[in-house]
């Protein structure tokens, strides 16, 4: 005896997801195109649902045909998730490459600058542009973490827990790895100019917020991790291959304060990871946490200056 429907409407939605993802659209009513749009994510992570229609349990929510159908089409989705996300990526890789050779080769030489200066303005331009790809294939921005926290205290209070827990336990750890190796301190002496120049000083603080803060965490924990996590159907492997992933690209993007900042950046990453999944895939506490820790590496190089890299 075959299982009946458990619900259709999950399933139309789960294919409606599908579809719009793996061909950029729907169908031609907007009202479904809309409908499908706010079930992309929720779809993709309801992983108890594939695996009831791989394992064929006595509680699945398919018969046999229909599993099968719709097994074949997640997996077409999946293959052109892969390939949108392999476009995007090699876009934003370009785009990065170019920008940062723009900054350091004409512009900082241009006003004086040491070329091994953050590029905080490469942080906002890939913002905007994975803003509007995201925009542009109907994705709301709440798939990648910017929901509304709620209760908006709990984003606060996490945040308030993760610094924390930073200063109190993961700096320590990362001192720790940073003196097995034998590595030298990241060297930020490029930011020496804060110290006791208040106008340098705010700047500074804005940009701890917006570019570290807000455009730092988007990108690698809003889009990275959710986009890798994506592919492996949202699975805990999959969710802990993202958390690395996008640890070890934060920590090469932040390879102009020195070799070190590979391993004291990537650890932070990995950090960033767990804590973004503790926060319930919400930016928000991330954003608070992150805009906070920057801000206050950022009044004491302004209290006293740049810390020795030996």
């Amino acid at each position: 005896m075959k299982t009946k429907l458990y619900n259709p409407a999950l399933e139309q939605s789960a294919r409606q997801a599908v579809c719009f993802i793996g061909k950029k659209r729907v169908c031609s009513d907007l009202r479904r195109r809309a409908a499908a749009q706010r079930y992309v994510m929720r779809t993709l992570r309801r992983a108890t649902i594939v695996a009831a229609w791989d394992s064929g349990s006595p509680r699945s929510y398919l018969t046999e045909e229909n599993r099968t159908l719709t097994r074949s089409e997640l997996g077409n989705g999946e293959r052109s998730l892969l390939r949108t996300f392999g476009r995007e990526l090699a876009l934003l890789v370009a785009l990065y490459a170019g920008l940062k050779t723009l900054f350091i080769f004409v512009v900082y030489p241009m006003i004086g600058w040491q070329t091994n200066a953050p590029t905080p303005a490469v942080s906002v331009i890939l913002t905007v542009v994975i803003i509007w790809m995201a925009r542009t294939r109907g994705e709301s921005l709440a798939a990648f973490g910017l929901a509304r926290p709620r209760p908006i205290w709990l984003a606060v209070v996490l945040a308030l827990v993760f610094v924390a827990a930073q200063a109190f336990a993961f700096q320590p750890i990362r001192d720790l790895l940073r003196e097995a190796v034998s590595a030298p301190a990241a060297d930020i002496s490029s930011l020496s100019h804060i110290h006791g120049n208040l106008v340098a000083y705010l700047g500074w603080l804005v940009i701890a917020w917006v570019a570290a803060g807000f455009c730092e965490e988007f990108i690698f924990r809003g889009y990275l991790m959710n986009r890798i996590a994506a592919l492996g159907r949202g699975t805990v492997l999959a969710w802990s291959f993202a958390i690395i992933m996008q640890a070890v690209l934060f920590g090469l993007v932040h390879l102009w304060a020195g070799p070190a900042s590979l391993l004291t950046a990537g650890f932070g990453g990995l950090v960033y990871g767990v804590f973004f999944l503790i926060a319930g895939r919400n930016l928000w506490a991330l954003i608070l946490y992150h805009g906070i820790w920057n801000s206050l590496g950022v009044t004491l190089i302004y209290l006293n200056g740049v810390p020795s890299t030996s």
